[in-house]
C-alpha cells in the first residue's frame, strides 16, 4: 500500500515555499511560520490525508516535512546551543527549496515504512522464563526472544556521532538515554511495525507498539501470568529501539518507555506463576498462545486487545475510582452490544453476559448479575452526577468490578485458546 499525490507538481511547490520560509534553531530543529496550512486548499486523492495523519500524527504533512528536514540537519549538523535563527536555505541540503521538496514528495508516496521495534523486559518478569523461553511467536509480525535470537544484524550504533548524540543523549544536557549494550539475561519483545519515523520523531509507531506491551500486560494479568509487586530492586528505565526493517538494518530512534509501562515502584514478576507449575515449560507454552490471541486481525481479537488495554489500566492505577472506570470501559469493550444494549440496557445486558460467561449454577449467575449492576449504579454516578471520591464500601464495588473484568479476559481467552502457536521462531 503506497500514498497517491494527485498534482505532485503543485505539492512540491507547497513543500518548497514552506522551506524557504522555515528557520532553524539550535543547529538542527527547523520551525515553520505557516506550514500548518500546508494542506490547506490542496487536491489528495481522498483517502491521502487520512493516511499521512494516521501514519504522522495528528499534524499530518507538517509534522512529516518538519521531521524530515530535522532528519536532514541531525545527520550532518552537531547541535548548536545558539537559539539564534537561521534562515533553512541557508544549509546545503537546503538551498534548493524545489530539490529538497521532490526528495520530501518521494517519502510520501512509499508509506508505510517497515519498522522493527524492540524493548528490553525488566529483570523480574524475564529471569524465570529464561531457562523456558528462547523466541516464541505471539503474531505474523510479534516476538518475545532472548538477546540473541534477536535479528543478527542488530545495530546499536548509527556509525554517525550527531546521530548518536541524538538516539542515546540528551543533547541540552549531554546526559546518557540508555545503554547500548543488550543484557543477555533479559528477555525483549520485538515488533514489526508500519507507519513514519525519523531520527527526530519515532512516536506513532512507537506508540503503536506501545500499546502492544499494554494489550499484553493485560493479558498477562488476567491470566496469572505475572503479578504485579511493590518495591524490590529494577533496571535503569527502558527504551524502545526503533530500527528499519531492511536486509541492512538502520537504527533509526530511541523512545522511553510511557512510565505507566516501566513504572518502578511495581515489578512485574512471572517467578510465582513459574514456581507454582509442576511443568512450567508446558504451562508458559500454554500462557503464550492464549495471549497470542489478543494480537490477531479478526473482530474478537481486536476487542479482546482493546479490553486487555482497559484492564492493564485499571490493574495499575492507584485510583480505585479510575480503577472502575477502566475495567468498565474493558468490559465494554468485550461484550458491548450497541444495537441489543438499546433494547434490554447495557448494564443488564453486560450483566447477563458476564453471568452466563462465568456462573456455573442459577444462583451464582444471579449473584454476578446484582454484584454488576451495583458497579453501572456506581459507574453512572462518576460519569452522570461527577462522584469524585468512593467511600469505604464503594471501593469494595471497585475491586469487584476488577475482579470480574479479569475473570472475563480469562475466561474468553480459555475458551478461543488454540495450540498452533510454533514455540521457537527463527528470524
Amino acid at each position: 500500500m503506497t500514498i497517491k499525490v494527485k498534482n505532485e507538481e503543485a505539492l512540491v511547490i507547497k513543500i518548497a515555499e514552506s522551506i524557504n520560509g522555515a528557520a532553524v534553531s539550535y543547529g538542527r530543529y527547523a520551525d515553520f511560520p505557516d506550514a500548518r496550512d500546508l494542506m490547506k486548499g490542496f487536491d489528495l486523492e481522498s483517502d491521502t490525508l487520512d493516511k499521512i495523519h494516521r501514519h504522522c500524527g495528528e499534524n499530518g504533512l507538517y509534522a512529516l516535512v518538519r521531521s524530515e528536514i530535522n532528519q536532514v540537519l541531525t545527520k550532518n549538523y552537531p547541535f548548536d546551543s545558539n537559539r539564534a535563527k537561521i534562515p533553512l536555505r541557508n544549509f546545503s541540503e537546503f538551498s534548493e527549496p524545489i530539490v529538497a521538496a521532490k526528495n520530501i514528495v518521494k517519502r510520501i508516496k512509499v508509506l508505510p515504512a517497515r519498522y522493527r521495534a524492540s524493548v528490553q523486559l525488566p529483570a523480574h518478569f524475564s529471569i524465570p522464563l529464561l531457562p523456558y523461553v528462547a523466541a516464541v511467536k505471539l503474531s505474523d509480525s510479534f516476538v518475545i526472544c532472548r538477546a540473541d535470537r534477536l535479528p543478527k544484524h542488530f545495530p546499536m550504533s548509527s556509525e554517525n556521532d550527531y546521530v548518536d548524540k541524538s538516539l542515546f543523549s540528551d543533547p541540552f544536557t549531554n546526559s546518557s538515554n540508555t545503554d547500548r549494550e543488550l543484557s543477555s539475561d533479559r528477555l525483549f519483545f520485538t515488533s514489526v511495525e508500519l507507519g513514519y519515523a525519523t531520527v527526530s520523531s519515532g512516536n506513532l509507531v512507537c506508540t503503536n507498539f506501545m500499546d502492544k506491551v499494554r494489550a499484553i500486560y493485560g493479558a498477562c494479568i488476567a491470566l496469572g501470568f505475572f503479578t504485579t509487586e511493590y518495591g524490590g530492586q529494577h533496571d535503569k528505565k527502558p527504551f524502545i529501539i526503533l530500527h528499519t526493517e531492511a536486509e541492512e538494518r538502520e537504527i533509526i530512534a530511541t523512545e522511553e518507555l510511557d512510565s505507566d509501562l516501566w513504572d518502578h515502584r511495581w515489578q512485574r514478576s512471572t517467578k510465582r506463576f513459574v514456581e507454582s507449575s509442576s511443568d512450567p515449560s508446558r504451562s508458559i507454552r500454554a500462557a503464550f498462545e492464549k495471549i497470542s490471541i489478543i494480537l490477531g486481525d479478526d473482530e474478537f481479537s481486536r476487542r479482546l486487545f482493546t479490553a486487555c488495554i482497559w484492564y492493564y489500566r485499571a490493574k495499575i492505577s492507584r485510583n480505585s475510582l479510575d480503577s472502575l472506570l477502566h475495567a468498565t470501559i474493558a468490559i465494554e469493550a468485550l461484550l458491548g452490544d450497541r444495537d441489543t444494549s438499546e433494547t434490554v440496557g447495557l448494564a443488564r445486558l453486560l450483566g447477563n453476559r458476564c453471568a452466563y460467561l462465568l456462573g456455573r449454577s442459577r444462583k451464582s449467575r444471579q449473584a454476578i448479575i446484582d454484584e454488576f449492576l451495583a458497579i453501572y449504579r456506581l459507574r453512572s454516578a462518576i460519569v452522570h452526577s461527577g462522584k469524585h471520591k468512593l467511600e469505604h464500601n464503594e471501593r469494595k464495588v471497585s475491586d469487584a468490578c476488577l475482579r470480574l473484568c479479569g475473570d472475563v479476559i480469562s475466561k474468553e481467552l480459555d475458551l478461543h485458546h488454540s495450540s498452533d502457536l510454533d514455540e521457537a521462531i527463527p528470524f
